[in-house]
């Protein structure tokens, strides 16, 4: 598993509410208020998150399938997008982290300009609002971040439906 480089989506603090909607999963409790998180605390959260993620999930898919053989799948390449949220004087920046449902990272290699502009709508849509998806297992999480502590908290996968 690891983190798509250019997958990495900051949702400004007017649509951050926008990625607390998530469907099978738990998600915070509604905030105070939002802000938009730097790249720069964008930076210092991606470089632990696989040390948060990567356990939890290798630990989740040997349960799923402890008395079966695992699907031949690749290890999920994550995108995430980050919210920012105020609770009291306590700002923490949500992650929600996803693998999108078509490949984000380059431009198609066939005559297909429609598939270029698919992809382009949805890396727009997810600079601008949050990636819902119900279930999915381990493919999709969410986890809160402290950025003066440099924590990780209240850690979900989707759930499995």
């Amino acid at each position: 598993m690891s983190l798509a480089p250019s997958g990495a989506f900051i949702l400004p603090a007017a649509r951050a509410a926008t990625a607390l909607s998530q469907c099978s999963r738990p998600v915070p409790a509604t905030p105070d208020s939002f802000w938009t998180p730097r790249a720069e605390d964008v930076a210092a959260l991606d470089s632990l998150l696989l040390t948060e993620v990567g356990p939890r999930f290798e630990r989740a898919w040997a349960r799923a399938y402890a008395s079966s053989d695992p699907p031949e799948l690749e290890p999920p390449r994550y995108y995430r997008q980050y919210a920012g949220l105020i609770h009291g004087s306590r700002r923490t920046i949500y992650v929600n982290g996803f693998m999108p449902h078509v490949d984000l990272a380059a431009p198609s290699t066939g005559a297909d300009a429609g598939e270029d502009s698919a992809r382009v709508a949805l890396r727009e849509s997810l600079a601008r609002d949050g990636y819902i998806v119900c279930d999915g297992g381990e493919w999709y999480f969410g986890v809160e971040y402290e950025p003066a502590t440099r924590r990780f908290r209240n850690f979900h996968f989707n759930g499995r439906g």
